[in-house]
């Protein structure tokens, strides 16, 4: 199947105060921090005050070098920091499957993964690949040109 009939999410895994909370999103950058009434994030990390209101962002990146989608985390210049496996992030910094966060005494976990698209939001094309598989695949390229009956380079 074609990477465009996928939708990749995050699955994110919250630890605080030995309870354990998993939370999925399929938005490609994702607010971590604390809640106020004036300003919601994405990932509400409260009751742990030690956390900024703003902590990080993870954003999902495609890396055309890898054709792979990759999870990064980025610092908000949150006042007491984020650890990735014990280090203080500085710079946006990829993560890998069972990397570390810390924000304050949360510790989060973050992975990606793929799920179809729901065939409602799927193109004919997107469909008809998702359904015949690799059977008869054909690039848009080399489908005929429905005026002429030639192939066309669209």
């Amino acid at each position: 199947m074609n990477r465009e009939s996928f939708v990749v999410m995050f699955v994110i895994k919250i630890l605080y105060n030995g309870k354990t909370k998993t939370v999925e999103s399929e938005k490609p950058e994702l607010i971590v921090g604390r809640s106020t009434p004036a300003k919601e994030v994405d990932i509400d990390l409260t009751p742990d005050k030690m956390v900024s209101r703003k902590h990080l962002i993870l954003k999902i990146e495609y890396n055309m070098g890898s054709s792979k989608n990759e999870a990064w985390l980025h610092d908000q210049g949150s006042s007491r920091g984020t650890l990735l496996n014990g280090i203080p992030v500085i710079e946006p910094t990829k993560l890998e499957p069972d990397d570390k966060i810390e924000a304050g005494e949360t510790a989060i976990n973050v992975r990606l993964k793929a799920k179809s698209k729901p065939k409602k939001d799927m193109s004919f094309q997107e469909r008809v690949t998702a359904r015949s598989g690799t059977f008869g695949e054909s690039s848009p390229e080399t489908l005929p040109n429905p005026k002429s009956g030639k192939k066309s380079n669209q």
